[in-house]
């Protein structure tokens, strides 16, 4: 089932709604403020549900400036039963005033009469003025104002509505556009020479048609000082409500249906001048409107203005809760926009709007928007696909579906496209469909950029001529401004196009018909060639750290290799995984100077049980002669950067996610699953597969007051749409940018790259670390070792062995690969603040201290943040708060709880000697033994319901350190402090925001202004390469599949072990669904259950998913299903149940990390094969689309992110009701192991076409073959008896 946050919801009403006011919606339906009844069972009139009004009034008055003369009601029947009301209550104030008129005027001339005669020629006046003067004017621009005008008729008589605008009269009978003002036909007011009308109505926004006024409109603005002579101008603004910045005194009525920008149906907002209201204006008799030709009037008294004002809204049984949700949703405005009230709403939606209606506007070939650009809406984005070809949006619809874009048809009277863009939607959410437009165009149609080249060069006729042959197939080839000049010898051109032919050998099919010429064939031929290709620095260290490699093999990118760690760590796993080491029938650790140990999760747990765990893995190191650091030492990780395990240029792997800190010291570290962990104990070995590899640049230098942690949040929540996922990082910049970053703050920002979704975040090998370890090297000869074991700390850090690393230390070569290239400029970064309760919610300090959020607990713990510069940073400011509080360390806010731990003990102690922990200490700081503790949700000090909590931590998901009803937020050490000293979310003032700042400059390449390149002749070809490079990737994206392998590809022959199958093939099981997790695939509620039989594993195998599935599935069957197959949490089962189902091969668009490493641990194989899922689909799951490019792209659907302790549980993406969950094919699959290919046979008489994929090498077949990874180990350790 998806979560909430899975889900990006545009429907157009009802609407999303705050997480945080649903959830305290939740507790609030419950149990209210610990009265034991919920609000809905709370009586209207109590003392509680008169503050939730009074509360609720109070709230919308300071968000629209709403002033004395008007008055705030709460009506129900939505925004439809004001179409009535506005009606029923304005004419009875039309009659009312001209009521009164009518007798001032006939008792002047007719004196002395009776009563009686006086009010029949006031009826009779009356009358004649209704049947000759009656108007409701109606600006009809679309559907909601049209139904307006239909009630109004139906409930008086068309004779009296006056149509002054509609809109589909000068739009070929359709809504889209506002006609100009001065074609409107109003009622003439008596400036003007006429009576005027009782009021003039207009829908601000139009949901259905997506149109929105503007602004105010200049006809409507008011004409004279006196009300009665002048227009009343009732506005609908049910769906832009609280949304844009108004002058309340230019309406007598606002009105709007609180589900789309304020709460949940139920209650319909209006806002009244109270100058229509009695005492002012008095409700005429009943019997006169029967008397005058109005007998509908004056209507039910359940929307009768004047009767809902006198008795508070509370005339009949108003429905508090809901009353309560929009008030709440009213406060948390207040709160997040401060000052600015409405118009930062207005700001932020204004902002969401660009960028959707800047994708549309630029593929006007594949997308239309409905409305005139001068009318469209901010909250109701309507549009077409291919001018409304209905195929084409079932199909846009239904992938928007799979990505969890959900609520996006169009009205059913329009069809087409509807993105609602209401108050609550967030950016994030935008963006992410902002992402779907962009790819379905791209989907849609393929292009192809190019760089023109001089053409005198050999080299750059070949590429036009390629660029004829492409066009001649198809792709749309487009030319890329600017020109780059070629190297003018021979010889350059042939040194840069070396790197050219590494392409070409892997892509081949690509340049099939080039081939064919004889010019490109010449230049082809010419370039074949192998070299040794250039690597990054994370090739280039798991290339030292890599067994069995052949002779001259260069490790890249998607490479499985044997890994042979430098260091390995557990810690208070490491007793789980002794179990697993000895069942495995290891006795003894195969290189004991390999393994660390350390304790530092739950040290605050005194029990007996942890405790006794504790003895148990200090006895086990102990005895097998490991390092061992026990509890209070310090976490983990970061015993292993000060005691010099994690060593620069070495591979050191860990049984936790966090191991990506090591990267702040040039270490690639990376983490692993408690099985690989056995493995190294056992053999000293285990598997990895290399991932994409991502580089960032920092250009700039970070400003006073900005920090590590600040980069790291910032980087997390400005490319928080998985960018990095499953990647490794490797970070760069000029030595002046580097110089700037400390090593304690690259520890803090490789620390938090988990967070960021990568699998490792590394730092060069630069002076900056050179500094640090001579530092170190020093230290170590001069101070005692702190540890509690014998004194190790002088063999990893001395400067004879510092002499010889840097005589052969690891840089990445020129021209290295990346996946993805990113930038962040420091010099324009600030303080930021991470959440509440996500890291992808990063916001500049400065906007949001002016919230003043109140902070219940502050942590200053953890390996991010918690070393003696941070400790040292946090002391500081209360330092400087004494310089103006007579010298004395003031103390913390009062009701704040300040927690602080080192990250170990000589960082502690380290602190004392500066007299910072003594400064914390004395400001009211509780202090925690040096381990993980609150970070994780251990021990003292967790966060409780409803409280706030900012903290230096690494992690802040909801529940993470406490409560899930409390919200976390993440900074530096210094804001830590200051939000600890001023008991709001605040900073210390250090920071200056420079002149002429127009924010965080970020995006994708280097960050380096064309203009303000300097490159040579061979650097400039070495760029077009490059971009041929993309091009070659593109293209064999979008060719993948050819059905005949060119003989080069059939002559790279994989190795194949003995007994390993050469060939795997079977009938194709497809199981259509994306994000289908592991808990679809094996239930959770066997995952902890001792000694399942294999028959009952098997019975289970896929039943969340499709209950079916056991049946269908037979022995011996392919398993196939959609992308990001085995997201979710790590459990093992969910490799294993397919094996016991005995399916021998699972077939997916994409795996998610954790279950892919599973699956090989346990002897499951997996392919990759998005073409496959595309066939699939087009065959049959969409019967009824119309048929699909051939060069269409075939990419992963996006947010496919997962935690790599905990994931959260994906959500399962399944077909619609009417498909198939599983279904037997009738296809067959044969993968050809050594020929690295995949060959499908589409059913008995079906296309037949085949695919090279991914080599499965010797190291990872011997896995398989042994039946897994503990049955290799198993194996390893009888040849060594």
């Amino acid at each position: 089932m998806p979560s909430r946050a899975d889900i990006a919801y545009f429907g157009a009403g009802p609407a999303p709604l705050p997480t945080d006011v649903i959830e305290a919606g939740g507790k609030a339906f419950v149990n209210y403020n610990d009265t034991g009844l919920g609000l809905a069972e709370i009586s209207h009139r109590s003392p509680i549900a008169n503050k939730v009004l009074a509360d609720t009034k109070a709230a919308l008055t300071t968000l629209y400036d709403i002033p004395e003369n008007y008055e705030i009601l709460f009506m129900q029947a939505g925004g439809s039963g004001e179409f009535s009301a506005v009606v029923y209550n304005l004419i009875s104030v039309w009659v009312e005033r001209r009521r009164r008129r009518a007798e001032v005027e006939i008792r002047k001339t007719h004196a002395g009469e009776q009563k009686e005669k006086i009010d029949q020629l006031v009826v009779e006046r009356l009358k004649k003025e209704v049947e000759e003067e009656l108007k409701l004017d109606y600006l009809v621009t679309g559907s909601w104002s049209n139904k307006a005008s239909q009630e109004a008729a139906r409930l008086i008589g068309p004779e009296y509505i006056n149509i002054a605008v509609d809109a589909r009269k000068s739009n070929n009978g359709k809504f889209g556009n506002i006609p100009s003002e001065d074609t409107w036909n109003l009622t003439p007011s008596k400036k003007e020479g006429g009576q005027g009308s009782a009021f003039v109505y207009y829908c601000d926004n139009e949901t259905v048609d997506g149109v929105e006024f503007p602004g105010f409109p200049k006809r409507l603005e008011a004409q004279t000082i006196c009300e009665e002579e002048d227009r009343l101008v009732v506005a609908d603004m049910s769906s832009n409500f609280l949304s844009r910045k108004i002058d309340v005194c230019k309406y007598a009525i606002i009105y709007g249906g609180a589900q789309k920008n304020v709460g949940i149906a139920g209650i319909t907002i209006v806002i009244i001048r109270k100058s229509l209201l009695p005492p002012q204006t008095v409700v005429p008799p009943s019997s006169i409107f029967h008397e005058i030709g109005l007998g509908g009037l004056p209507g039910p008294i359940t929307l009768d203005y004047p009767t809902m004002a006198k008795n508070n809204s509370l005339y009949n049984t108003l429905p508090i809760f809901n009353l309560w949700v929009a008030g709440q949703v009213m406060a948390r405005s207040i709160s997040t926009w401060g000052d600015k009230k409405i118009s930062g709403q207005e700001e932020a939606a204004n902002a969401k709007a660009k960028l959707l209606y800047g994708v549309l506007d630029k593929y006007p070939q594949v997308y239309r928007v409905v409305p005139d650009r001068s009318v469209r809406s901010r909250m109701n984005i309507c549009f077409r696909i291919y001018r409304g070809d209905t195929e084409k949006e079932k199909e846009f619809l239904a992938g928007a579906e799979k990505r969890m874009l959900q609520g996006l048809k169009g009205h059913r009277s329009v069809g087409g496209i509807r993105a609602s863009n209401y108050n609550a939607v967030p950016m994030e959410n935008v963006e992410k469909l902002a992402k779907y437009l962009q790819d379905y165009h791209n989907f849609s149609r393929v292009q192809i950029v190019y760089t023109p080249c001089i053409s005198n060069c050999i080299f750059a006729t070949a590429i036009e001529d390629w660029r004829s042959k492409m066009l001649l197939r198809g792709f749309s080839i487009l030319p890329r401004c600017g020109r780059l000049p070629l190297p003018a010898t021979a010889s350059s051109v042939y040194r840069s196009t070396r790197l050219f032919s590494r392409i070409l050998k892997v892509q081949h099919d690509v340049f099939h018909a080039q081939k064919e010429d004889v010019a490109t064939a010449a230049i082809l031929s010419s370039i074949q060639t192998s070299s040794p290709t250039p690597q990054t620095l994370t090739e280039k260290i798991v290339q030292r750290y890599s067994l069995g490699l052949p002779k001259d093999k260069f490790v890249k990118s998607g490479d499985y290799v044997t890994l042979s760690p430098y260091h390995c760590m557990t810690h208070d796993n490491s007793w789980p995984v002794a179990l697993k080491f000895m069942k495995i029938g290891a006795s003894k650790i195969h290189d004991n100077r390999q393994v660390v140990m350390t304790l530092d999760h739950d040290v605050q747990n005194k029990t007996e049980a942890n405790l006794k765990k504790y003895r148990q893995i200090e006895e086990f190191a102990k005895v097998q002669g490991v390092d061992f650091y026990p509890a209070g030492r310090g976490i983990g990780h970061q015993i292993m950067v000060e005691e010099g395990y994690a060593w620069p240029g070495t591979l050191v792997v860990a049984s936790d996610s966090h191991t990506n800190m090591y990267g702040g010291v040039g270490c690639l570290g990376t983490p692993v699953v408690r099985t690989d962990a056995a493995s190294i104990w056992a053999t000293g070995r285990t598997w990895w597969q290399i991932p994409p590899i991502a580089k960032v640049t920092f250009t700039g230098v970070l400003p006073k007051g900005v920090t590590g942690k600040d980069v790291i949040v910032a980087l997390c929540g400005l490319f928080g749409k998985d960018e990095v996922l499953n990647h490794a990082i490797e970070f760069t910049g000029s030595p002046e940018t580097m110089q700037s970053l400390p090593i304690d703050a690259r520890l803090t920002i490789a620390n938090m790259t988990t967070e960021w979704g990568a699998l490792s975040g590394l730092f060069p090998i630069d002076p900056v670390l050179k500094s640090w370890l001579r530092y170190k090297a020093t230290s170590a000869a001069l101070f005692k070792d702190y540890g509690l074991m014998e004194s190790k700390t002088i063999e990893r850090f001395n400067h004879e062995k510092l002499d010889k690393f840097l005589e052969n230390q690891l840089t990445a070569d020129k021209g290295a690969k990346y996946a993805k290239q990113l930038y962040l400029d420091l010099s324009t970064l600030a303080p930021y603040v991470s959440g509440p309760n996500s890291v992808k919610v990063a916001t500049p300090l400065y906007e949001l201290q002016t919230q003043n959020i109140t902070v219940n607990k502050a942590y200053l713990v953890s390996c991010t943040n918690s070393r003696a510069s941070d400790l040292a940073a946090a002391a500081k400011v209360f330092q400087d708060a004494a310089k103006t509080n007579d010298d004395k360390i003031p103390h913390i806010a009062k009701g704040v709880q300040f927690y602080i731990a080192a990250a170990s003990l000589p960082e502690q102690e380290l602190a004392e000697a500066t007299g910072d922990w003594q400064t914390l200490l004395e400001a009211g700081a509780i202090a925690l033994p040096a381990g993980c503790g609150p970070c994780i949700g251990l021990g003292t000090g967790l966060l409780e319901p409803g409280e706030v909590g900012i903290s230096a931590t690494n992690r802040n998901f909801k529940g993470r350190m406490g409560s899930r009803e409390a919200k976390a937020y993440l900074a530096s050490p210094q804001v830590v402090a200051a939000s600890a000293l001023n008991g709001i979310i605040s900073g210390p003032e250090w920071y200056e925001k420079p002149a002429m700042w127009k924010g965080v400059a970020t995006g994708e390449g280097d960050g380096i202004k064309e203009e303000n390149r300097m490159i040579n002749a061979e650097e400039a070809l070495e760029k077009v390469i490059g971009q041929l490079d993309d091009m070659l990737a593109m293209a064999e994206s979008d060719l993948s599949g050819t059905n005949d392998p060119s003989p080069a590809a059939e002559e790279s022959l994989n190795e194949i072990l003995p007994g390993f199958p050469e060939k795997i093939e079977g009938e194709i099981v497809f199981c259509d669904g994306d994000n289908i997790n592991t808990d679809g695939i094996y239930p959770g509620k066997l995952t902890y259950q001792d000694y399942v039989p294999k028959e009952q594993m098997a019975e289970a195998c896929m039943s969340n998913y499709d209950p079916s599935f056991n049946s269908i599935a037979k022995e011996g069957d392919i398993l196939v299903a959609g992308f990001n197959f085995g997201c979710g949490s790590s459990r093992e089962q969910a490799a294993t149940a397919i094996l016991a189902k005995e399916i021998p091969l699972v077939v997916s668009g994409s795996f998610g990390n954790i279950f892919s490493r599973n699956s090989i641990n346990n002897a499951l194989m997996g392919l990759e094969v998005p073409r496959l899922i595309q066939r699939l689909r087009e065959v049959f799951s969409e019967p009824q689309s119309t048929s699909k490019s051939k060069n269409q792209a075939i990419t992963e659907p996006s947010q496919h992110s997962q935690s790599l302790d905990h994931p959260p549980p994906e959500p399962t993406e399944t077909p619609q009701p009417e498909k198939i969950l599983t279904r037997r094919t009738g296809w067959r699959l044969t993968w050809d192991v050594r020929r690295s290919r995949v060959e499908v046979q589409e059913g008995e008489h079906g296309l037949k076409w085949s695919q090279r994929v991914g080599e499965l090498p010797p190291n990872v077949q011997d896995i398989i073959a042994k039946g897994g990874l503990e049955k290799w180990v198993q194996g390893q350790i009888n040849e060594r008896k």
